[in-house]
């Protein structure tokens, strides 16, 4: 389920985190929730995890990022940032849109063209006696909010990928698709398509639904495709299916046929 920012209490604003527990390099704060995040995000646009470990709060580093090398692995599993832009600070929250290289992984799962990113961030506690230190940290884990294509788009791309198999275009076809070898439960419904004739309409789009038709998909992105895939319902000359589509950058293209 997708979360916006929480606001905050004034006291919540004020409270600061020791550093004193800390292991490893010391972190550097920067003087706004603003600066602190965009210094993140740079390093990390460059893939500099080292740099971007130094900006993390004393909270995230003593629970899930102890070390750099877990931080690099977190970091990793996400997909590369091409660019960002920080659209609003909300107290001690900074929303930023992000984007990346959209494309379908085996690995890494699915990468959207732009997302949005809610940093929360804290203030350093100073050191002793008043001097140095003081800025803001940013907590390692920031609420993600996908930006998918609209879903009536995931209409015309089912049927123009399905008058292209209609019409035996094996190569127009694939150039619709997300990927080569396609899944579900209805494998030869597509095939049956070819040499038919006869239009071919689009009726209902509907998210990803858990079962038989969409194990293959699960399995292989993870349960997070039963957010992001849709289906749309085809009325086709050899009957009626479904398509399984994927989000990449703003269109949908074909992941899979189901009944």
């Amino acid at each position: 389920m997708l979360t916006g920012a929480c606001s905050h209490s004034k006291g919540a604003a004020k409270s600061t985190t020791s550093t004193t527990a800390l292991t490893g390099p010391k972190p550097t704060p920067k003087p706004s929730p603003t600066e602190a995040v965009e210094a993140l995000l740079i390093a990390e646009q460059h893939n500099d995890h080292d740099a971007s470990y130094l900006l993390l709060t004393p909270a995230s580093r003593q629970s899930d990022f102890r070390n750099t090398d877990r931080w690099s692995r977190r970091r990793n599993e996400l997909a590369p940032i091409t660019a960002f832009k920080v659209e609003r600070t909300d107290k001690d929250t900074v929303v930023v849109l992000v984007e990346h290289k959209p494309g379908l992984d085996a690995f890494t799962g699915l990468a959207l063209a732009k997302e949005r990113q809610l940093w929360k961030t804290a203030k350093a506690a100073k050191a002793a006696g008043g001097s140095g230190g003081g800025g803001y940290l940013v907590d390692g884990e920031p609420t993600f909010q996908p930006i998918y294509p609209p879903d009536d788009a995931a209409k015309p791309a089912a049927v123009g990928w399905a008058q292209a198999v209609q019409a035996c275009d094996q190569a127009k076809a694939q150039s619709q698709q997300a990927i080569k070898d396609l899944f579900g439960s209805q494998p030869d419904a597509a095939a049956k398509l070819c040499h038919s004739t006869g239009p071919i309409t689009a009726a209902d789009v509907a998210k990803l639904s858990p079962g038989p038709g969409s194990s293959g998909v699960v399995a292989q992105y993870s349960s997070d495709a039963l957010e992001w895939a849709r289906t749309v319902t085809l009325d086709t000359p050899p009957g009626r299916f479904h398509v399984i589509m994927a989000p990449i950058g703003d269109t949908w293209q074909v992941i899979g046929v189901t009944d």
